[in-house]
């Protein structure tokens, strides 16, 4: 695991400086897909239907 661990951080670094630094205009418009209203209410509900609070 460490071998797999070290090789995805050599290839990120090998990548590192051809990464954007900022999202391009298209990522940015595909923000508004994540648009929803919030919840009323917080909390989340377990596999039961029982609402636990966070």
């Amino acid at each position: 695991m460490f071998e797999q661990a070290k090789g995805y951080a050599y290839d990120y670094m090998d990548k590192v400086h051809d990464r954007k630094v900022f999202p391009t205009d298209e990522a940015l418009a595909g923000v508004v897909n994540f648009d929803e209203p919030m919840p009323e209410a917080g909390g989340v509900r377990s596999q039961h239907g029982d609402k636990q609070g966070w």
